[in-house]
């Protein structure tokens, strides 16, 4: 019908976050089409990449849920199917630094009200094995200007030690 490419997920509508993807259905894909079949479904770092792609034969894979929170997921992603090394993840403060870009980048996009809003859930995911994270998120929860949200995280870094030393 003229499709370039084809994206499956090894998930149905039904099984929603459930479970494993079945990644037998996106080989039967990639074994009945003549085009690129991208796979997507639990994938979340380079050794799940290149086993969806040695698995099923499909050209690329697409990252989805893994990458809430987790921007970097696609360079570890791409070098280690280059190169085989798994890279470190962010540090602490590399994230924050993220969240403080994201929610800018959302205020720009949408303007404050709802960007702040929608920051909540994205920052909760780069939180994500933080010292102290749920005391952190129910901070950020409260926060209703992107000034607010950047003092909550500035105490935050303050609180941990995590903040640069003044020069």
């Amino acid at each position: 019908a003229g499709a370039a490419a084809i994206t499956v997920h090894g998930r149905t509508r039904e099984d929603f976050y459930t479970g494993t993807a079945d990644w037998r259905e996106i080989k039967k894909v990639v074994d009945a089409v003549r085009i690129p079949v991208i796979g997507n479904g639990d994938v979340g770092d380079g050794p799940a990449a290149k086993a969806l792609m040695e698995e099923t034969g499909c050209a690329a894979v697409a990252i989805g849920r893994a990458a809430w929170g987790n921007p970097w997921v696609f360079g570890a992603v791409n070098t280690y199917l280059e190169t085989g090394e798994i890279l470190p993840g962010p540090s602490w403060e590399e994230r924050l630094a993220m969240v403080r870009k994201h929610l800018h980048g959302l205020c720009v996009e949408k303007g404050e009200r709802i960007a702040v809003r929608e920051m909540r859930a994205h920052a909760s995911r780069y939180f994500h094995g933080l010292p102290k994270a749920t005391v952190l998120r129910r901070e950020i929860m409260k926060a209703l200007t992107e000034e607010e949200f950047g003092r909550i995280l500035t105490g935050y870094e303050k609180e941990l030690g995590l903040e640069e030393p003044e020069a």
